[in-house]
């Protein structure tokens, strides 16, 4: 998909995305994955 189409309708499903929304929302789940020292906060995966 181009950069300059910054929102679209899932032609399976109807939903409306937007891209910004979409980047903002993965932005607070990488914050919340660090904690103040900068240590991850998830455990390790085995």
């Amino acid at each position: 998909m181009p950069l300059d189409v910054r929102q679209w309708t899932c032609r399976s499903c109807g939903t409306n995305h937007d891209r910004d929304v979409n980047a903002a929302r993965n932005i607070l789940a990488a914050g919340l994955a660090v904690s103040a020292c900068g240590d991850g906060v998830r455990p390790p995966r085995s």
